[in-house]
């Protein structure tokens, strides 16, 4: 019964990112779209539709094997589609694809979203407006159109991580970017990785995507170095873009969920020891076991209320 109905979601969430309403209009042509994948067969097809033809496309495939390198090639005949051997991470993949694409901005997009009106022009506009703004996020929305908390990243920290993991803040505030006003836009600390654009100058200057970072925090990393260059960072409202939350890395299988937890803890932990030191690297680490109580008691709490 539980599969039926995981089943049942997944082919709902598809119909709903199809039935999203693009509208592919033609980018300035000094904009180059890369996009990162990895088994997202399901998800790349609704994200390349949506704006294909609207500016030069590069897709790194980090050794997917559910055939979307044959999706691309069959139906996306312009995308240049760059195969890699095995699974190099989000970053450097990233940085495969800005060396291929052209551009003096690049727009980094997972693949499971779905880019809407005009939210790339929007981004490129944002751009020009300041010179001092060397990064601009996107608003990002869930399929059925809610503004999604990651559009803004909490930026990671001990002192964050301690009161999330003992949960001291209301279950609310836990939430990444919880409490901001989607409809304003405005400089940020941080934007979300899922739909980032970025000057190539600037990009090269801070010596591109971190790739010490396998997945998770590389966009927060990323933000600060810029921010540490004297850039700013912009977040832009009018730029819708649909995104399902993880269904970039979404994979079948208690194993791979364990995994994904692991590199997104051991993520996390290497930017609190770049920018906090070792000490406060060493603390973060002891927590660990403690997380995992926490979030697997959490978790039995949700689905006790459900079932209940």
């Amino acid at each position: 019964m539980e599969r039926s109905a995981a089943r049942f979601r997944e082919q709902l969430l598809r119909h709903q990112m199809r039935e999203a309403s693009p509208v592919r209009t033609r980018v300035s042509g000094d904009v180059g779209i890369v996009i990162v994948n990895w088994n997202g067969e399901r998800y790349l097809e609704p994200c390349l539709r949506s704006i294909y033809g609207s500016a030069p496309i590069v897709v790194v495939d980090n050794a997917s094997v559910d055939g979307s390198v044959a999706l691309v090639r069959a139906h996306f005949p312009d995308v240049i589609c760059i195969q890699n051997d095995r699974n190099i991470g989000f970053s450097a993949a990233n940085n495969v694809g800005a060396r291929a694409c052209p551009g003096d901005y690049l727009l980094f997009l997972n693949n499971d979203t779905i880019v809407v009106d005009d939210a790339v022009p929007a981004m490129r506009r944002a751009l020009s407006s300041d010179q001092r703004v060397a990064i601009v996020g996107a608003r990002l929305e869930t399929p059925d159109g809610r503004p999604q908390a990651g559009s803004i990243d909490q930026v990671p920290s001990l002192t964050s991580e301690i009161r999330n993991t003992l949960g001291l803040e209301p279950a609310p505030r836990r939430a990444r970017g919880a409490g901001f006003d989607y409809n304003s836009s405005r400089y940020v600390s941080t934007v979300c990785g899922a739909a980032l654009m970025i000057r190539r100058s600037v990009l090269d200057v801070v010596g591109g995507w971190p790739e010490e970072y396998f997945a998770y925090a590389e966009d927060a990393d990323l933000c600060r170095r810029v921010l540490d260059r004297g850039y700013r960072v912009w977040f832009e409202s009018s730029a819708r873009v649909v995104h399902v939350h993880g269904g970039s890395g979404r994979v079948r299988g208690s194993g791979r969920l364990v995994a994904a937890y692991l590199i997104s803890y051991g993520s996390v932990n290497r930017y609190i020891r770049r920018y906090e030191g070792v000490v406060a690297a060493l603390v973060h680490a002891a927590l660990f076991p403690v997380d995992v109580v926490a979030r697997s008691i959490r978790r039995l709490v949700r689905r006790t209320r459900r079932s209940a």
